[in-house]
C-alpha cells in the first residue's frame, strides 16, 4: 500500500475505529499509539551489484505494557490528524510504500506491510504481514527460478515485478 492509498483510506473511513492484525487473529490493543512516522529514503546495492534507491514511509506502533485499564480505540481520524501533522512538519512522499513497525511482549518487533484491508460498520483493520526479503538480482546471482514460480506470487527474472 502506497503512502496516498492509507491518506485517502482514512478520509473515507468516517470516524471508524483503526485497528491493526499483526498477525493471523491477533489484534492491536485497543489504546495503542502512533509514537513515530518515518521517512525513510533507503539507498541500497543488491546482491547483483546494482544500484537501488526508494523511499518508505514507516509507521511505529506502540501497545503500552504498563496499562492497567483497556482505552478506547484510536479512530480513523485521529490516525489522519496525525499523518497530516507530520506531513506539515517533514513532507511524507505519497508515492511511498507504507510500513508499520510494531511488537509486544507476545509478538517479536518487526516491519509489517498491509496485506488486506477491511471495514464493517465500527472498525476500519489493517491486516499486516511480513516484509519478506528476496534476492533482487537473480540472474547476476545465478539464482534458476522454475516456470511455476511466477504462480505462487513469487518474482521471477525479466517478469518487471523487481
Amino acid at each position: 500500500m502506497k503512502t496516498q492509498e492509507l491518506f485517502d483510506l482514512l478520509e473515507q473511513s468516517n470516524s471508524k475505529a483503526l485497528v491493526f492484525e499483526y498477525a493471523g487473529g491477533a489484534f492491536t490493543q485497543p489504546d495503542y499509539h502512533i509514537t513515530e512516522v518515518k521517512n525513510l529514503k533507503v539507498e541500497a546495492i543488491n546482491c547483483g551489484g546494482g544500484v537501488e534507491n526508494w523511499n518508505e514511509t514507516v509507521i511505529q506502533l506502540w501497545e503500552n505494557p504498563y496499562s492497567t485499564e483497556v482505552g478506547a480505540t484510536m479512530s480513523t481520524k485521529k490516525a489522519l490528524s496525525i499523518l497530516k501533522k507530520v506531513d506539515a512538519e517533514r513532507a511524507l512522499d505519497r508515492s511511498a510504500e507504507i510500513r508499520f513497525e510494531y511488537g509486544n511482549k507476545r509478538f517479536h518487533t518487526c516491519i509489517q506491510s498491509v496485506q488486506a484491508t477491511f471495514q464493517n460498520e465500527r472498525a476500519l483493520i489493517l491486516s499486516l504481514g511480513e516484509v519478506k526479503a528476496d534476492c533482487k538480482d537473480k540472474e547476476a546471482c545465478g539464482i534458476i527460478v522454475p516456470e511455476n514460480a511466477t504462480n505462487s506470487g513469487e518474482c521471477a527474472p525479466g517478469s518487471g515485478c523487481c
